[in-house]
């Protein structure tokens, strides 16, 4: 497939700083590959001169294997220096640092670990294991500042509960490039230092919400009102029209300014503007004549918000005192997690990101500086899904490309998609570097989406002006693929019940319409487009896409797709943990680690691994009523009457005897040896989306692997780190 002319473009640009602005599906990752090629065959740069920054593993998997076979396109078996060459080249890619943000960072610390004082073989913490020891730091410095009677810590206890405290100091943590700004760079250890800082503070704020005004939906979509009336009045001195026109200049000079002094004297005029007067017999209908005050009446509300607000006194000096003290409890927290992490060797994600940015910064224009080493090293720096990007990892490829001889910068990316916010992006950074480009360059051209469906998207985008605040001015993108004329775009709405109905009732009905619609598109008769053979062929199940807006209602949509037959796999939801064949190995542990668990036992005998009948679990405790329960049954010789249940229950006792003599061993060899012993893999094989299930006990395996290198790796404290996991409900995918 040739290369359209605006990515041609976006490949042969040479500048110090490129900046593409690319829409979905316009061929991103293509441009990229194609960029690294063309500055290898015509600038002669070396492969270990670019550095590509990608989004995800993935991508950058998906980036190196187009590389490797676009390298091997180019070893010409005729030329043999050439082949040679370019052979060498394809078995560079592995090597290449073509990676992640925070493989990248990672890489830089552990190469000049020594000169930074840290131990080379930290351990990059998961998530989940980030999320635990938050958690550890939280409730052990919260214990000992209680303990110790800290004031800040009592006064903020009392007002939040420890609970809601935790949560709160949680949440400060996992923005901790936020929270050092807001509370730890400024002195704010007493009330009157942050009412100080806030004062100081509301200029800005006032200056943005101004400029925010300027180009909001409310603007736009009253100047469109506004304009949609022109030529309904057949008198030009009519109050109304007057109004209008007026009006509508003032909006079309705020969306031009940028001075907020400006911006403040057009809203006092708007202010002054009244909608009394005028003729409905001018205009062509009374809707339009009241659209005029209407209009109005909008762009006066939205001014009101922009007000400072009216403040109690008692609550600002309460407010002031809760903050500094939650700035010191919020130190004292951090101090602590800081400490644990170094005792454990490990960083987590967002210290790789601010570490690097350090030591980028620490003396950075001193020739023997690790920035100015690392820039020596690279011509070319190309950076993917910029939306993405915070100010803090911004900084640390503009510290790079500022270094005397440093890279060229060339990042991609669109405004349009950083509305995810992932990992606290701020479409700010991306607005601003677009605008200090020496460079700026479209690719709009969408080869992705079917021309029917990207006309109804761009229709809807340009009318609702949901993207206003991160695209003033939504460019639409143009379809590169033909229409199949399969496309389509539906809505599915559940039959009114009743207003009464609980919420969960359409939500179970829009539930079975989806599964039955996706049953029906797999049927055989729906054509897709296969991007590997680039041809039709009928739709499959793992065609199909279901995005909810929250994971709250989730189960419901599962369970319609299971009544209809129809195999899912559930992406970063937070029922990993009680995947009924998850539950049933964490009971087998459980029941191996403490022998009189008695909830533990019990699902282990009723489940797949052993399979007792509740007849026989009530007979095993003893009778309905008895007070024994079941932990001494099972610990005994008692028999059960049913043959076939006794021999299940002989089994399991032998099971759970065999793999306690075994508790012992290394976590993962035990582990598979439980998997081994158990059959259980070959169990859930047999059930409703088998290989999901079999994936999904695979899966606890890894997290042991990921456990084992941060913990000591005991049996004892992965089944309490499974059970902190489920507890919290960390998200974690299938």
């Amino acid at each position: 497939m040739n290369l359209t002319p605006e990515q041609v473009a976006a490949v042969e640009a040479r500048n110090r700083r490129i900046c593409v602005d690319a829409g979905a599906g316009s061929g991103k990752t293509r441009v990229l590959v194609q960029r690294i090629l063309h500055l290898i065959e015509h600038d002669n740069v070396e492969l270990d001169q670019i550095a590509a920054i990608t989004f995800t593993d993935k991508a950058a998997a998906e980036m190196k294997s187009r590389l490797r076979r676009a390298f091997r396109e180019k070893a010409d078996p005729d030329n043999r220096e050439q082949f040679k060459k370019w052979r060498h080249r394809e078995r560079q890619v592995d090597s290449a640092r073509i990676c992640t943000i925070h493989a990248f960072c990672s890489g830089l610390l552990r190469e000049n670990a020594l000169s930074l004082g840290i131990d080379p073989d930290f351990s990059v913490l998961t998530d989940a294991e980030a999320d635990l020891m938050r958690t550890e730091a939280i409730t052990s410095t919260l214990h000992d500042l209680l303990e110790a009677n800290d004031a800040d810590a009592m006064l903020l206890a009392v007002e939040f509960d420890t609970k809601r405290l935790s949560g709160l100091l949680d949440d400060l943590l996992c923005k901790s490039g936020l929270a050092e700004r807001a509370l730890l760079n400024g002195n704010l250890d007493t009330p009157e230092a942050v009412s100080a800082a806030w004062e100081a503070t509301w200029p800005d704020i006032e200056s943005a919400l101004l400029r925010s005004f300027c180009r909001s939906r409310t603007v736009l979509r009253e100047i469109r009102v506004l304009e949609r009336a022109s030529g309904a009045c057949t008198s030009a001195d009519d109050k109304r029209e007057v109004l209008r026109l007026t009006l509508l200049s003032h909006l079309h000079q705020l969306q031009k300014e940028t001075k907020p002094n400006r911006i403040r004297a057009i809203l006092d005029d708007i202010g002054l503007l009244d909608a009394r007067g005028g003729k409905k017999t001018n205009w062509s209908d009374e809707q339009t004549f009241e659209s005029v005050k209407d209009s109005l009446t909008a762009v006066k509300e939205g001014k009101k918000k922009l007000a400072f607000p009216e403040v109690d006194p008692e609550i600002e000096r309460r407010a002031a005192r809760l903050t500094a003290a939650l700035a010191k409890t919020y130190r004292a927290v951090s101090d602590k997690l800081r400490s644990s992490k170094k005792e454990r060797s490990a960083l987590d994600f967002d210290d790789l990101i601010s570490e690097t940015a350090r030591i980028l910064q620490t003396n950075a224009k001193d020739e023997s500086s690790i920035c100015a080493r690392t820039a020596r090293s690279l011509r070319h720096v190309l950076i993917d899904e910029f939306q993405d990007t915070d100010g803090v990892q911004y900084a640390i490829a503009d510290s790079l490309a500022s270094a005397p001889q440093g890279p060229d910068l060339f990042y991609v990316g669109d405004a349009k998609q950083s509305i995810y916010y992932f990992r606290g992006a701020e479409v700010d950074v991306f607005t601003k570097a677009r605008s200090e480009a020496n460079e700026a360059l479209p690719l709009l051209g969408n080869w992705r989406t079917a021309p029917p469906v990207l006309t109804f998207v761009n229709d809807f985008f340009q009318q609702s002006l949901l993207l206003n605040a991160v695209e003033p001015t939504y460019r639409a993108l143009a379809p590169n693929r033909a229409a199949t004329h399969a496309e389509s775009i539906e809505f599915l709405i559940p039959p009114f019940l009743d207003k009464k109905t609980p919420l969960e009732a359409y939500r179970k009905e829009e539930a079975t319409l989806i599964a039955t619609r996706v049953l029906n598109l797999c049927s055989g008769e729906t054509q897709v487009f296969d991007d590997r053979t680039q041809s039709l062929r009928p739709a499959v199940f793992g065609d199909a896409a279901i995005l909810l807006r929250s994971l709250s209602n989730v189960h419901l949509y599962e369970r319609a797709l299971r009544e209809a037959g129809v195999p899912y796999t559930l992406v970063a939801g937070k029922g990993f943990y009680k995947r009924q064949e998850v539950l049933d190995l964490r009971n087998l542990l459980r029941t191996i680690v403490d022998p009189w668990d008695e909830l533990a036992l019990i699902g282990l005998l009723r489940g797949p691994l052993v399979g007792l009948t509740d007849d026989a679990i009530v007979q095993l405790a003893g009778g309905i009523g008895a007070p024994i329960g079941i932990v001494p049954g099972f610990a005994s010789d008692l028999s059960l009457q049913d043959a076939t249940q006794q021999q299940r229950l002989a089994r399991g006792r032998r099971l759970v005897q065999f793999l306690r003599d075994h508790a012992e061993r290394p976590l993962q060899e035990f582990l598979h040896l439980v998997l081994e012993t158990t059959g259980h893999e070959g169990i859930v094989l047999r059930q409703f989306m088998g290989l999901q299930r079999a994936s999904n006990i695979r899966k606890v395996c890894a997290l042991a692997s990921g456990y084992s290198r941060s913990e000591a790796p005991r049996l004892r404290g992965f089944l309490r780190y499974l059970d902190d996991l489920a507890a919290r409900e960390i998200r974690e995918g299938e």
